[in-house]
């Protein structure tokens, strides 16, 4: 089955699941299936369809923060029950949020796409990797952990998950990318952990401060500064058009 026909399968599935009643997998699959989509458009170079994309995915962000908070096992029970009345309360809006009907109308239009051509797809791909690069190199320049250096840091963590998608939908496979928006992806989350430590406290909710948070996100940012000279030769690489690009052999 081609590739945009077994996501758009995907996308119908998952997006009923995640109505139907809270299902943290159905969530998860959701906004990645609705980005590996993005990517496959961003590769035939179609702007169409994007913003229904970004809709889809915005419409389960808060579900999709809450459950990566309640999965981890460094939440108090305090703050556990806190997350928990918060995530029943958001799936009523989720399901408000996510219109079935347009879900279906976006997977049906999605199909009638036709699919990117190689040329077109090699200079999304460079494209791509320039745009990865350039946050990269915004984000190398910073110092500390402020709350805009995190702003830095999550955009490069976008570009590079674009990136990443792009990529293995053309069936070229990049470890350092991978490797790269996990780490980010690890201290991305313990950012969201520490802003909603702080809500929960606003809201009344006696609750530890995120001390041990903000020292292991200082420290993830500057491991992400010390390795961006190796990750950015391989986006300097993926970067060309004529290649050959680095592939490490698996994701």
């Amino acid at each position: 089955m081609p590739k945009s026909r077994l996501r758009t399968r995907e996308l119908r599935s998952l997006a009923a699941r995640a109505c139907i009643r809270r299902d943290p997998d159905a969530v998860h699959e959701l906004r990645r299936t609705a980005s590996r989509l993005a990517a496959r458009l961003a590769l035939g170079g179609q702007r169409v369809l994007r913003d229904d994309l970004r809709w889809l995915r915005r419409s389960v962000a808060e579900a999709r923060d809450l459950d990566v908070l309640l999965a981890r096992d460094d939440v108090e029970p305090s703050l556990a029950a806190w997350l928990e009345r918060e995530r029943e309360a958001e799936q009523g809006r989720l399901v408000e949020r996510l219109d079935l009907a347009r879900s279906e109308a976006l997977a049906e239009a999605l199909e009638r796409l036709p699919d990117p051509d190689d040329d077109a797809a090699r200079r999304a791909l460079a494209e791509l990797s320039r745009r990865a690069r350039h946050a990269g190199d915004d984000f190398a320049r910073t110092t500390g952990a402020d709350e805009t250096v995190r702003v830095s840091a999550h955009r490069l963590r976008r570009r590079l998950r674009r990136l990443r998608h792009a990529l293995e939908w053309s069936d070229v496979h990049c470890e350092p990318v991978r490797v790269a928006q996990d780490d980010l992806g690890r201290v991305c989350d313990d950012a969201l952990l520490a802003r909603t430590l702080e809500r929960a406290r606003s809201s009344g909710l006696s609750v530890e401060p995120a001390c041990h948070l903000e020292r292991a996100i200082e420290a993830g940012l500057e491991r992400a500064r010390g390795r961006w000279p190796a990750l950015r030769a391989h986006l300097t690489a993926l970067a060309s058009t004529d290649g050959p690009w680095p592939d490490d052999g698996g994701r």
